[in-house]
């Protein structure tokens, strides 16, 4: 019992940063809702690069406290993983794996920046805008669930 409360205990702080995250991409459309301001877009591409950072270390400590973890995996590879051994569902994980392979584009490569930064700017507009997501806790597994379309 007490391997499963620590087990837990990693995954609620995990969640909590990704949620965090989530909150201030919502601030950053707040205050520039139509991209007039470099600056905060800037900062809600570094927002989306820390959420799927955050997404990538949950299902990696899945993993590993389940004793499932494969190394030499990619982010979108190890969230499916995660979803193979019931941490996500199917299609939350196809969600989440396009996300990160769209922040891997940014990131890695070099001449596709300037359309995944056009791509995560617009995915932060309408997904992230109104997406949220829940730890399901019982006494024998935990499960991270995603919620679209909720009205902030």
């Amino acid at each position: 019992m007490v391997y499963y409360k620590y087990k837990k205990e990693k995954l609620e702080e995990k969640f909590s940063e990704s949620k965090v995250f989530l909150v201030r991409i919502r601030e950053c459309l707040k205050r520039s809702p139509n991209s007039e301001d470099e600056i905060i877009d800037e900062a809600m591409i570094s927002y989306f690069n820390s959420f799927c950072e955050f997404i990538i270390d949950m299902c990696e400590t899945y993993l590993v406290s389940t004793d499932n973890f494969i190394p030499n995996k990619s982010g979108p590879e190890i969230v499916d993983l995660s979803g193979t051994f019931g941490f996500i569902s199917s299609k939350d994980s196809k969600k989440l794996q396009g996300i990160i392979k769209l922040r891997n584009r940014y990131t890695h490569d070099y001449y596709q920046r300037k359309l995944a930064r056009k791509r995560i700017l617009e995915i932060c507009k309408t997904e992230m805008k109104t997406l949220d997501m829940f730890l399901d806790v019982s006494e024998e597994k935990i499960t991270l669930v995603l919620n679209e379309n909720v009205e902030k």
